[in-house]
């Protein structure tokens, strides 16, 4: 089985290598690339615009049409999978996304075309509860107000 995945500046290819190790080591191909971005703000936006518009509104790039030609299993977190990068995959069984959403993957044409869709739903739940819980307590205690208070010289009861 060929896997191929495309990293990004959140998740770069190195951790989806490093992931996909021990299936590398029973004998499967797995091959990685970075997609080439300039800044987080840059992908922030590409994210943002594929949220609103879907999969279709930004085109992968180019290292993900290379990978896909020959893969079984395309691993991602942001880069779209489009109906025009489905059709240069012909041999792909399933997408993996490396996220709680999948709205960077054009599910209806991957499922048109016996292709599974799969993401990791709750992989940033126990932060999102301690972040939550970290809230309750800041704001129950007016730690954010006295932390700005002490910072510009005032003291706030």
């Amino acid at each position: 089985m060929k896997i191929v995945g495309v990293g990004d500046l959140f998740i770069p290819a190195r951790y989806i290598e490093r992931g996909f190790a021990p299936l590398r080591d029973q004998g499967h191909a797995v091959e990685t690339a970075d997609w080439p971005l300039q800044s987080f703000d840059e992908l922030q936006g590409i994210n943002l615009r594929v949220e609103r518009e879907g999969s279709e509104a930004v085109r992968p790039p180019e290292c993900a049409f290379a990978l896909g030609r020959e893969a079984e299993v395309f691993i991602t977190q942001f880069c779209p999978v489009t109906r025009e990068l489905l059709d240069a995959c012909p041999r792909l069984k399933a997408i993996g996304v490396l996220r709680a959403g999948t709205e960077n993957v054009c599910v209806a044409e991957a499922e048109k075309r016996g292709v599974a869709v799969f993401n990791t739903p709750g992989r940033n739940a126990e932060a999102v509860s301690d972040f939550t819980v970290g809230m309750i307590l800041c704001e129950a205690r007016n730690i954010a107000r006295g932390h700005h208070g002490l910072k510009t010289g005032q003291w706030i009861r």
